[in-house]
């Protein structure tokens, strides 16, 4: 688990993503495509529904003015900007280190 300070307080995130959220991130994001060139057919709205719900399912906790809160998509929706990007950026670099590592 990874300690990321933000804003207000501090979010503690896992460090890799389940098959169940991966799986789960995809359908979010691709729901509804049916070209061969998934890239083609993605909609800023299907990006933002399958960022919110990758960050929701890997923060495990979260300290909000040193008083921990509870984490649902409310929470993850009223972030901010800056905060979510951080989050996002840091589940990203894990993917790619761990991909990294696979092919060792």
């Amino acid at each position: 688990m990874k300690e990321i300070k933000i804003s207000n307080g501090i979010i503690f995130i896992k460090e890799a993503k389940s098959r169940k959220t991966q799986r789960e991130y995809n359908f979010a994001l691709y729901d509804g495509i049916t070209t061969t060139n998934r890239e083609e057919g993605l909609s800023l709205s299907s990006l933002d529904r399958a960022k919110d719900f990758l960050v929701l399912n890997m923060i495990s906790k979260a300290v909000i003015e040193e008083k921990e809160v509870e984490v649902n998509m409310e929470f993850v929706e009223n972030l901010l900007d800056d905060d979510f990007n951080e989050l996002i950026d840091f589940i990203n670099d894990q993917d790619e280190k761990t991909e990294q590592s696979k092919k060792k």
